[in-house]
């Protein structure tokens, strides 16, 4: 029997080069070639069959590598001209932005860990009943319901006390921009101060924060007031990095962080 390397051209056979070398893998390339010299007539039966179900074969393969690229050139495309410049056309045959893609965002909110004003409240009670300057003052300090009540029997030991829970406040990462505290009060015997842990962002805050975003903040930031709480949002997120920077700067009576980034 002859095998389908017996009827390749000799020509090609003598010079011992191309896909048809002794040696040689099947042939994958040379595709072209390969199908004139079926066309020719040079290769037939078996060996002619073959071939052409390689050519096809890799034909194929080109056909599906191109489409890929071209898939990706275009979603490449669609994506510079959605982000970078969205009033730009995008190109033909395309939607102008992706499905699915949306502006970046992140919320500005001002909360309290509760639980960590407690182990600070905690801690300056502990302080307080062990100091010695405390001593036969009268000096307390514990929560009245959702406040707190400092007392000592002169309006200089109250004070104290609220220095000692300040610093426990910001030990356990607490800012006093979210303590809100009145004068002393004198009542019989006694001094009594009373603070409140500053919860959400009230709305005259807000729109400072707002008129803030707006006059000094990159063009295209907008931001929307959330109850007690701004939404921001913009196609860049370098734009949302810098009001970020914006606001850590700004001279703000409210303790603010940013979260839900999306």
């Amino acid at each position: 029997m002859r095998g389908w390397g017996d009827d390749e051209p000799p020509a090609r056979r003598e010079t011992g080069t191309g896909p048809y070398a002794p040696g040689s893998p099947e042939p994958v390339s040379h595709d072209d070639v390969d199908a004139q010299y079926v066309k020719s007539g040079a290769l037939t039966g078996s060996a002619a069959e073959h071939m052409l179900d390689q050519v096809e074969a890799a034909t194929e393969r080109l056909l599906a590598e191109r489409l890929l690229t071209d898939r990706g050139f275009i979603a490449n495309s669609v994506t510079r001209c959605a982000v970078e410049d969205p009033d730009s056309e995008a190109p033909a045959s395309v939607p102008s932005r992706l499905p699915g893609m949306a502006d970046s965002s992140f919320d500005i909110v001002s909360k309290v860990d509760h639980q960590e004003a407690d182990n600070a409240l905690q801690q300056a009670r502990k302080e307080v009943e062990q100091r010695y300057d405390f001593k036969g003052t009268g000096a307390s300090i514990e929560w009245s319901g959702e406040a707190i009540l400092i007392k000592a029997n002169t309006e200089e030991r109250a004070k104290a006390v609220l220095d000692v829970f300040q610093s426990k406040l910001i030990k356990r990462g607490i800012s006093l921009k979210s303590l809100e505290t009145g004068d002393p009060v004198a009542g019989g015997k006694e001094y009594r101060i009373t603070s409140t842990l500053k919860d959400g962002i009230s709305q005259e805050n807000a729109k400072k924060i707002g008129k803030i975003i707006r006059d000094e903040g990159p063009k295209g930031v907008k931001s929307q007031i959330q109850g007690d709480e701004l939404r921001v949002q913009s196609k860049s997120r370098d734009d949302l990095q810098e009001v970020q920077r914006l606001l850590k700067a700004a001279d703000l009576d409210v303790d603010l962080q940013f979260t839900n980034y999306r």
